[in-house]
This record gives C-alpha cells, sequence and structure tokens, in this order.
C-alpha cells in the first residue's frame, strides 16, 4: 500500500513538473500564420532604451483584426534593435534592422525567417529594388546591394561624400540616395548608375534631405526637414540659393538630365513622410491651420484635391502609402498633441479622401507596407 502511494505520489510529481517545461517550449514554438492582405505595421519599440527589439504587426484589411508581433509569433525571437524600413518585393519581405546592422528576409505572407544577412557595422536604413537586387542605404555613407535570389551581399557602393544616407528612390536605370549627414548638416543627394553599380554624381538640394519618391513621368522628389545652423552650403551655390536654405522644403530632380528643375519652401516645417500615385504627391507640414496634410499635382505643382483634412484625426504623418488598385490612402500617424510614439493609430481613407476607419497602434510605429 505504501509502495502504491509512493508510485502515485511519484508520478503526480512528475507530471506537475513536466507542465513548466511543456508550457515553455510551446510558448517557443514558432506558429505560422498565413495573411491574404493587409497592412504591414513596423515598430521600433521603446524610445531611447539600448537594447530595446522592435516588433512587426499585421493588420487585416478583410477581416479588421490586429495581429500583434507576428514576427516573434512566427520564428518564436524577436526581430532585433531599431526596424526602421521594410519593403516587399516578389514573394520576400526586406526589414532593415538598424541598430541590430541586419537586413531580415522573411516571407512576404507568414513573416517566417527566410535568411538574416548580417551586416557588420553597416547599420542597414533603407532599401529599395532594381532587376532582381535590393539596394539597402546605410548609415556608414555606402549603398549595399544584395541578390535578391541568393540574399548575398553582391556589391558595396561607398559614396565619395560619405554622409549618412537615408531614403532612396530607384528611376530607370538610377537610384538617388539622399544624405542627410549626421544632425542635418549635408545637402546631397547621390546619383548611382545602376548599370555599372557606380557613383556617377551629387546634387545639392534643400539641406537634411531624408525622403525621396518619383512620379509617373520619372520626377524625383526629395523632401527635406531643413537645418537651423546649415553652413554647410557648397561655395559654387549663391548664398541665397534654396539648397542653402535652414528651412524644410521640397527640391524636384530631372531623372533624365539630373538637374533641379525647382524648389518648394512650403510655410511650415515638414514630417519625413511623403507619397507618389502617378500624379498626385502627398506630404504632411506642421502648418498652423488646416493644410496639414498636401495634396499636390506633380506637373503642375499646385495643390489639388481630394481634401483629406476635414476629419483627419492624426497631427503628424509617419508614413503613408497608396494602394494602387483602390486609390485608399493609409496614413501612420499620432492622435495627440504630445506626439507621443504609444498615441498612435492607422487611418484608411477612401480615394475620394473619406475617412473610412482607424486602428490603434501602441510600440512606436515607424513604416507600414501593403500585402495585396
Amino acid at each position: 500500500m505504501k509502495m502504491r502511494a509512493l508510485c502515485l505520489t511519484f508520478i503526480m510529481l512528475a507530471t506537475i513538473l513536466s507542465l513548466p517545461a511543456c508550457h515553455k517550449k510551446d510558448a517557443m514554438q514558432p506558429h505560422l500564420v498565413f495573411q491574404s492582405s493587409g497592412i504591414y505595421i513596423l515598430c521600433q519599440g521603446p524610445l531611447n532604451t539600448p537594447g530595446a527589439n522592435g516588433s512587426l504587426s499585421f493588420y487585416n484589411t478583410a477581416t479588421k483584426t490586429l495581429t500583434f508581433d507576428m514576427y516573434s509569433e512566427a520564428n518564436g525571437k524577436k526581430i532585433g534593435e531599431l526596424p526602421t524600413d521594410l519593403k516587399i518585393y516578389g514573394s520576400k519581405m526586406y526589414i532593415a534592422v538598424t541598430n541590430s546592422s541586419v537586413m531580415e528576409v522573411v516571407d512576404a505572407k507568414s513573416s517566417q525567417l527566410i535568411k538574416r544577412v548580417d551586416m557588420p557595422n553597416r547599420y542597414p536604413g533603407h532599401v529599395s529594388f532594381y532587376q532582381g537586387k535590393a539596394l539597402i542605404s546605410c548609415l556608414d555613407g555606402s549603398v549595399a546591394v544584395m541578390d535578391t535570389t541568393t540574399l548575398g551581399i553582391s556589391k558595396n557602393i561607398k559614396l565619395q561624400i560619405s554622409a549618412q544616407t537615408a531614403g532612396l528612390v530607384v528611376v530607370k536605370d538610377k537610384a538617388y540616395v539622399t544624405q542627410p549627414g549626421i544632425e542635418g548638416t549635408s545637402n546631397i543627394v547621390s546619383v548611382i548608375n545602376l548599370t555599372t553599380m557606380t557613383e556617377i554624381k551629387q546634387i545639392y538640394v534643400i539641406p537634411q534631405p531624408i525622403n525621396a519618391a518619383s512620379d509617373a513621368d520619372g520626377n524625383v522628389f526629395i523632401l527635406s526637414q531643413g537645418f537651423p545652423e546649415f553652413s554647410n552650403c557648397s561655395p559654387s551655390l549663391p548664398p541665397n540659393s534654396p539648397a542653402c536654405s535652414i528651412l524644410g522644403g521640397i527640391t524636384v530632380i530631372d531623372s533624365q538630365k539630373d538637374i533641379v528643375k525647382s524648389f518648394q519652401l512650403p510655410n511650415g516645417n515638414l514630417f519625413g513622410a511623403m507619397a507618389v500615385n502617378e500624379h498626385s504627391l502627398y506630404f504632411n507640414t506642421t502648418k498652423v491651420d488646416s493644410n496639414r496634410l498636401v495634396v499636390q499635382d506633380t506637373r503642375t505643382q499646385t495643390v489639388i484635391g481630394p481634401s483629406f483634412l476635414a476629419d483627419y484625426p492624426s497631427l503628424g504623418i509617419k508614413d503613408m502609402i497608396i494602394n494602387p488598385e483602390s486609390g485608399e490612402l493609409f496614413i501612420l500617424g499620432y492622435n495627440s498633441f504630445n506626439f507621443e510614439p504609444n498615441q498612435s493609430q492607422l487611418s484608411v481613407f477612401s480615394k475620394l479622401g473619406k475617412l473610412e476607419y482607424t486602428v490603434p497602434l501602441e510600440g512606436n510605429p515607424i513604416k507600414i507596407a501593403l500585402l495585396k
């Protein structure tokens, strides 16, 4: 009888001790969910917290459901420190994780990791694509070229003026790379010939260029935030040139001749977000009136409709993308005057400018990408 009781006690104890281990194993087991359409939301995590991990969430536009930290669910680990950009190309999604100095290449529908590409001391920031190549701007003043089939780095293009890089855009067989420099001390855009993979020119733009986009005619739009103490202007430029301005604005570049066509200096500071659809340019200013979100015709540089301003709930735009099929505009922005990272939301507008719905967000979201 004593032996039976002892055996039962041992079995019960063994069962109890095994439960936490099983749960822990289950918690680390990757769980794949395949998505068909929606919005990926890249979050940087807590600010000013060294070592803090970012996250990747997904909003299903059909079911109106949000899956938080889908990357961790798919891979059983965190994405890394300070992710900055993400883009979908073919069946893969490319995520630049700046402070971890890696590119995470994942399946676009499940976020399952395909390959983690280490880039020691390069600090990848933004990514664009050209004929099966991923072009990655890095904070060390270079552009890395990754083969999207082998996922290996095939070339590193060191820019002649090695200021910190930011946004880049591909137009035909050239790439335009913005160089804001350290704390906005540069006003250079580098032009790379993508046939030879070499830098061929530097163009002076409004100081602290941080974003780049192009329209249907191949015009390049460079959004700059300006710099109050900018004094690094080229001697070849007149002192009153907008490329020497301390104010933010937009520089328009002719990609055929690689010359500046015009400068725009809106009355108000600019956020970093910008989007182009065919001949419509969208950008955000902090001017204190009703004109925070500006929509321009890229051919005439005049303000056009529809107006997204009447019921737009956010105050500062971090990122925005346009669904080319439906014309819907997705805006990632703050929803309070405090500009707190955890007071953000995704706002979705119809092509007519009607606010359809908003999605509250946390985790300091910084970038969005459309899965379709």
